[in-house]
């Protein structure tokens, strides 16, 4: 990932931080379902470099039932 930096000049803390990153991430997914606002998403969005990124779109969380 580019904002960590690379080479000599990488992050130290890069570890910890995708860590995180992923135990929140693990934590969310584990509690809600996530899913979009509207199911007819189509090509449409901006372009960053080689990837698409949608526009406008929502996410909406529902949280899961207790088991």
């Amino acid at each position: 990932f580019l904002a960590f930096g690379g080479g000599k000049h990488a992050c130290p803390g890069r570890a910890l931080a995708v860590s995180e990153i992923k135990m929140f991430l693990h934590k969310i997914l584990l509690k809600y379902n996530v899913r979009t606002d509207n199911e007819a998403i189509g090509p449409k969005g901006k372009y960053l470099g080689p990837f698409l990124a949608p526009i406008n779109v929502g996410l909406v969380f529902e949280k899961r039932k207790e088991i």
